[in-house]
């Protein structure tokens, strides 16, 4: 990650944190350093959650589709090949 990201990543943290966009709380010190905590709202909390069941959704379904695409495989061959093509 470059410096130039970083330091953008800070000041429009900086940014926020003057309007009052984004509340922070001191939630515990690391190493004699201040850890801050961000604090979401009820409305902010339930969109992370319906965020975070849609990417659970999502990658359960690629996982079935994995699981049912191998077993059609050994239902029809009678045994699984992980190789992609045949030396001869």
């Amino acid at each position: 990650m470059g410096e130039g990201r970083v330091w953008h990543r800070a000041h429009a943290l900086n940014e926020a944190l003057r309007r009052g966009a984004l509340t922070l709380t001191r939630c515990r010190t690391h190493r004699g350093f201040p850890v801050y905590m961000q604090v979401l709202t009820m409305s902010e909390q339930f969109l992370y959650f319906i965020q975070q069941m849609f990417n659970g959704v999502t990658l359960g379904s690629t996982y079935a589709l994995i699981a049912i695409g191998y077993t059609m495989v050994y239902g029809i061959i009678g045994m699984i090949n992980f190789a992609t093509a045949r030396c001869t």
